[in-house]
């Protein structure tokens, strides 16, 4: 495995390895595989990314599948997802992979993914918050013209 976080043509050999058909990976390949890496990750079995690219690779692959279960996810395992299985991938994400995320998404799932992204703030370049920043106030916008109200006037 730590040959396949340097190099992006094995991590793709990799997770084509989960793929079933057509090119797609089941939700619960992908946790197996995630649950088993972050694993690695959190003990140092293996090192951390020494490549973005590779890091890259393997969000892109994992939310361009997890995307296709959105409409199905609970507020629950949107957190689940956002904030322990995709920990070790999210520092990766882009303005192109923001656009995965639903824009019609209840006030607790929007928390678990924004929560998510914020715990890797950090690491994101400032363009990357820029695109974060800007996906929020899309969603509060749109929130508040369909509604008349924004999340900031919801009650958890």
């Amino acid at each position: 495995m730590s040959d396949a976080l340097d190099n992006v043509t094995t991590m793709n050999q990799i997770l084509s390895s989960l793929e079933t058909g057509h090119s797609k990976i089941p939700l619960s390949k992908m946790d197996e595989f995630l649950m088993a890496f972050n694993l690695m990750m959190q003990q140092g079995t293996i090192p951390g990314f020494r490549n973005p690219e590779v890091r890259l690779e393997m969000l892109t692959t994992m939310l361009m599948n997890l995307a296709r279960y959105f409409n199905k996810f609970t507020d629950l395992d949107y957190q689940a997802w956002f904030t322990e299985k995709l920990r070790f991938l999210l520092p990766g994400i882009n303005g192109d992979l923001l656009q995965l995320i639903p824009l019609d998404l209840n006030f607790p799932s929007y928390k678990a993914i924004f929560g998510g992204l914020d715990q890797v703030y950090p690491e994101l370049p400032e363009q990357t918050s820029r695109h974060i920043y800007d996906l929020m106030k899309m969603i509060m916008e749109g929130q508040l013209n369909v509604s008349g109200h924004n999340f900031m006037n919801i009650k958890q």
